[in-house]
């Protein structure tokens, strides 16, 4: 067997063959390819898969008068769906997707996309804040004023009361709980999926985003899907969506709820608490809830 040849050139020199050279776009599409992460795990009636993509393209990649690529570009997509959102999160993430199936009934199933959870959010009025001191929203809007740049109005937070979308599931109102005692417990993660759908940080002046993560321990399953905003020295609000089922039964408890608050009844509480999703909830009062039960049709 020969040995490896390598070919000398003079130092600082550095060549590529025509044939090796390869179109921006291909190296795009590479580049694409190589982000997206899918993952998935059965556990006793469900099954759960978790998909992670590249954030949206900056412009569309296909020619004006190619319906095909039309039809596959997802700008193109969240411009048809979303036509009336005059303006997008920065960070937008199309294919990220978390997906629970019930096994033996394989067309049912809850998903949660940045799509539809956009589709929820209000293209006709601006944020509904109540700040108790005019003084306070005078000083804090002074900082807020480009989000009334745009044409017409619209929730610039990107506030959505998203609780998934379900596909050949009944859906009824029910007083059972999610049984907090059970997560208390200590036992093992058999799979575990984190995602962001969108995220924006509000041109400097606070953060939105909109995220999900599931974690399936040996008898049960607990999903939590959060939408937290925080606009500096004004707001700051969660909803959650809290899923909970055991593996071992087809219906499974959703709670979905709206936690908020002034800035200004937070002033006991250090930044850190206010600028963490995990800390900051709790701080907050319910002002909606509601729960419901789930099961395939």
């Amino acid at each position: 067997m020969s040995a490896p040849t390598s070919t000398a050139h003079s130092p600082g020199a550095f060549t590529i063959s025509k044939d090796s050279r390869q179109p921006a776009n291909y190296i795009i599409e590479s580049a694409k390819r190589n982000a997206r992460k899918e993952e998935s795990y059965e556990q006793g009636e469900y099954r759960f898969e978790s998909i992670w993509d590249h954030i949206i393209s900056s412009q569309c990649d296909h020619a004006e008068d190619d319906d095909d690529g039309a039809q596959k570009c997802k700008i193109c997509l969240f411009g048809r769906e979303l036509s009336l959102l005059p303006h997008h999160p920065e960070l937008l993430f199309p294919d990220n997707e978390l997906i629970i199936r019930w096994k033996n009934h394989p067309n049912a199933q809850i998903s949660f996309t940045a799509l539809e959870a956009l589709k929820m959010v209000s293209t006709s009025k601006l944020p509904d804040f109540q700040v108790a001191s005019a003084a306070t929203w005078q000083e804090a809007r002074k900082g807020l004023e480009e989000f009334r740049e745009y044409e017409k109005p619209f929730d610039w937070t990107y506030t959505t009361e998203y609780a998934g979308t379900l596909k050949e599931v009944h859906e009824s109102e029910t007083e059972d709980a999610i049984d907090m005692e059970t997560l208390k417990r200590q036992d093992p993660i058999l799979f575990y999926a984190q995602n962001v759908l969108y995220e924006d940080e509000l041109h400097d002046h606070g953060m939105a985003q909109y995220s999900a993560r599931i974690r399936v321990m040996p008898t049960c399953f607990f999903v939590l899907v959060r939408f937290y905003l925080r606009v500096d020295h004004v707001h700051v609000r969660v909803c959650d969506t809290r899923v909970f089922g055991r593996t071992h039964e087809t219906s499974i408890i959703r709670e979905w709820s709206l936690r908020e608050a002034k800035m200004e009844t937070l002033k006991h509480l250090d930044n850190d608490v206010i600028n963490d999703p995990n800390q900051i909830w709790t701080h907050l009062p319910i002002v909606k809830e509601h729960t419901a039960k789930l099961a395939p049709l």
